[in-house]
């Protein structure tokens, strides 16, 4: 069985990308990610991990190195999308900062607040917002042309249909048994981006994001990798965006399910 994941694209530049960090007995400092779009993923093309991992690094302050890891997890009751930069080595402590001068949305990351001054690796105390992962298998990903902008009927009787474009793919995704704990904010107050209408709010209008599913590796976890299981990058239809409507399976069955479109980013 196959989970689906959501990973928004996040986009960087001079203003939003500044990290504070320390190491050692060093001061806090700046780590200025690169400006450009990432997803949130272990490792491969445009990995925001990747970046901050490199730019930690590169911190030049003590002497560690670090890895930085993306894992979902489909138990509800924990949180969706976990963040863990372990210190691999090097013997100094480390310390993700969050002050006035921290830029980049460290909610994105699952780190709202400065971590421990330690060794031990740093985990997200809630569910980073850059991704979204369901807690059942998706019940419909099917995709389908819009094709048709307008039927004219001519003189003789014929029908001529306009294309809108032939790159243009459409998909349907239908999401179900989705537990309220991912579905609806005010089931989950402590941990909002777990919920997929936080997604959306991030990554609606004008946004993209990528979907793709992912097999459990090991319980009810797996590792968010390189991306190599994506089906398309979409962005969400205005009619799903405007008119976010869950629905109840059922009296007293904290289960919902409803249906979505999006459409597939033009490449050429």
């Amino acid at each position: 069985m196959s989970y689906p994941c959501l990973r928004g694209a996040i986009v960087l530049t001079s203003s939003n990308n500044r990290l504070r960090f320390k190491e050692g007995a060093g001061a806090v400092g700046d780590v200025n990610l690169t400006a450009g779009t990432y997803y949130l993923r272990t490792d491969g093309t445009a990995s925001l991990s990747s970046e901050i991992q490199s730019k930690l690094n590169a911190f030049g302050v003590g002497g560690n190195t670090y890895t930085v890891e993306v894992t979902g997890d489909i138990d509800p009751a924990n949180p969706g999308v976990v963040v863990t930069i372990t210190r691999a080595t090097g013997t100094d402590t480390f310390q993700l900062v969050v002050d006035g001068s921290t830029t980049f949305d460290m909610d994105l990351i699952g780190f709202p607040s400065s971590t421990a001054n330690d060794a031990n690796p740093k985990t997200s105390s809630v569910s980073a917002a850059g991704a979204w992962v369901g807690n059942d298998i998706l019940r419909e990903r099917e995709p389908f042309g819009d094709r048709v902008a307008e039927v004219a009927r001519r003189g003789n009787g014929g029908v001529v249909g306009v294309s809108m474009s032939s790159h243009m793919v459409s998909w349907s995704l239908g999401f179900a048994f989705v537990n309220e704990a991912r579905m609806l904010m005010r089931a989950n107050s402590a941990d909002v981006d777990a919920t997929l209408e936080a997604f959306v709010r991030r990554f609606g209008a004008g946004a993209a994001f990528e979907a793709e599913e992912h097999a459990l590796s090991s319980g009810t976890t797996f590792d968010l990798g390189d991306g190599t299981a994506a089906f398309a990058v979409l962005h969400w239809s205005a009619e799903s965006v405007q008119s976010f409507r869950p629905r109840r399976i059922g009296p007293g069955v904290p289960l919902y399910d409803l249906d979505m479109v999006a459409h597939e980013q033009v490449t050429s």
